[in-house]
C-alpha cells in the first residue's frame, strides 16, 4: 500500500473539518502496520478512503502497485473492485447464514466454481481454528469465534491488503487481551499485508511491525513499537503511549 498527500474534509454545520491532513505512508508486502491515535484523529477515515468507502479530496492511493484513487486524474476504483479484505468493528456477519456461508459469500459474489468455494472455505476455516464449526449458526458463537469467522471471510479470496477497523472493540477486556496475540499470529500465518486501526496502545504494540501515531489528522511519528515508545518525538506521543 502506498498513500501520498491524502486529504479528506467534511462539512460540519457548513464549516469545513479537515479529518485527514496531507498524510503520506507506505506498507511493505506482508507487513503489519498500525494506525494508532485517539478518537477523531482521522485514522478510520484513512481506512475508509483506502477501502473506497470515502472519496478523498486530494492524494493518491495505490494497492499492489495499482492506483485505485487519484484526485488529479479523477481515478476512483469502487470498493468492490479493490483487492482488499476488511474486518469491521461489529464483524458485520449475517446472522441467518452459517459459518460456512458467511465465509463463502465473497467467493460466491465473484462467481467462483462450487468445488473451489468448498475447498477454499474449508482451508481458511482450518487456518483460523474454526474448521469444526462450519455449519454452526452465527448466533451460537462466542465473540472470539465470531471474530475468527470475520477474519476468515476477509482473507478467503486472498486479498492483497487486509484492513482491520478496531476489530476487538466489541470484546470484553479479558478476551481482547487474549485475542490480539491470536489475531496477530493468524494474520501472519495467512501471509497478507495488513493495516490495523486502533486507539488501544497495547493492541497496536502487539500487532504491528510499524506504528504510525496520529493527532489532528496527521501522522506525528512513525517507527517500530520500541522506537515510538522509547523515543517519543512530541509531548503528545509520550503522554498518549502511557507510562
Amino acid at each position: 500500500l502506498t498513500i501520498e498527500g491524502l486529504v479528506k474534509t467534511f462539512s460540519i454545520d457548513d464549516a469545513p473539518l479537515v479529518a485527514v491532513d496531507d498524510v503520506t505512508f507506505a506498507i511493505s508486502d506482508r507487513q503489519c502496520y498500525g494506525l494508532l491515535g485517539p478518537s477523531g484523529c482521522g485514522k478510520s477515515t484513512i481506512l475508509r478512503c483506502i477501502a473506497g468507502l470515502d472519496r478523498p479530496d486530494r492524494g493518491v492511493i495505490a494497492i499492489d502497485h495499482r492506483v485505485v484513487s487519484d484526485s488529479a486524474s479523477g481515478t476512483f476504483v469502487p470498493a468492490y473492485r479493490r483487492p482488499i479484505g476488511m474486518v469491521f468493528q461489529t464483524y458485520a456477519l449475517w446472522p441467518h447464514l452459517s459459518v460456512f456461508e458467511n465465509v463463502a459469500y465473497p467467493l460466491r459474489a465473484h462467481r467462483a466454481p462450487k468445488a473451489e468455494v468448498a475447498d477454499r472455505v474449508d482451508n481458511v476455516l482450518k487456518t483460523v481454528g474454526m474448521g469444526a464449526a462450519a455449519h454452526r449458526a452465527i448466533r451460537h458463537l462466542s465473540g472470539g469465534q465470531q471474530q475468527r469467522v470475520a477474519l476468515a471471510r476477509a482473507i478467503v479470496h486472498e486479498p492483497k491488503l487486509l484492513l482491520l477497523d478496531e476489530p476487538l472493540s466489541s470484546l470484553d477486556s479479558v478476551l481482547r487481551k487474549r485475542m490480539i496475540d491470536e489475531l496477530s499470529q493468524l494474520v501472519r500465518n495467512a501471509g497478507v499485508t495488513a493495516l490495523y486501526v486502533t486507539h488501544d496502545q497495547s493492541e497496536a504494540f502487539a500487532f504491528s511491525d510499524t506504528i504510525a501515531v496520529m493527532q489532528h489528522g496527521r501522522i506525528v511519528q512513525q517507527g517500530t513499537p520500541r522506537q515510538v515508545y522509547e523515543s517519543p518525538r512530541t509531548p503528545f506521543v509520550g503522554s498518549f503511549l502511557g507510562a
